[in-house]
């Protein structure tokens, strides 16, 4: 017989990933996503051309924060924890948000999402333009709020990372 902590553990790293898998698949316009242990944080990756502007690239730390503070203020929520980092290279730019585990939601993520799209427009690099219908997307989305919810209740050690390539989504632990 094993152990239940194991199978715990094991579950818990599943339902990890599985999340980090769902929020891939939700949003394609998302490079990579992390779930960093240490801070218990998820970073959301995008990938914009370097050929945007350095000038606007610049411009966007603040413009996302605006448009988020006034997103949450929308919603009910008091200011919360994001970080934005870029990580410039000679033909690319990955803009890195992160966003602690404890207080995002699914919603939060979707935000985030939707407003890099609409600020990088076809600037942003997406590997594969996926269509899920209506019915893919919702189911998506629950998915996503329930591993949060799972997510929240671990204790989780691993610092997973997750990514595209050629179609497939990969993860691995770091």
């Amino acid at each position: 017989m094993v152990p239940s902590h194991i199978n715990n553990s094991d579950n818990d790293i599943s339902n990890s990933i599985n999340l980090l898998i769902s929020i891939l698949v939700r949003y394609p316009s998302l490079g990579a996503v992390n779930f960093l242990s240490e801070t218990r944080e998820l970073k959301f990756s995008f990938m914009v051309k370097g050929s945007y502007g350095k000038e606007i690239i610049e411009n966007f730390d603040q413009n996302f924060i605006n448009s988020f503070n006034a997103y949450l203020n929308l919603v009910g929520i008091k200011s919360v924890p994001i970080t934005i980092n870029k990580i410039y290279y000679e033909n690319f730019v990955i803009i890195a948000i992160k966003r602690d585990l404890q207080t995002i939601t699914g919603e939060e993520i979707s935000f985030i999402n939707e407003f890099v799209k609409y600020y990088f427009a076809n600037f942003l690099i997406v590997e594969e333009k996926q269509m899920l219908i209506e019915e893919e997307i919702q189911f998506q989305e629950e998915l996503i709020e329930n591993m949060l919810d799972l997510l929240r209740q671990t204790k989780l050690k691993k610092t997973l990372f997750a990514f595209r390539e050629r179609g497939k989504v990969l993860v691995f632990n770091k």
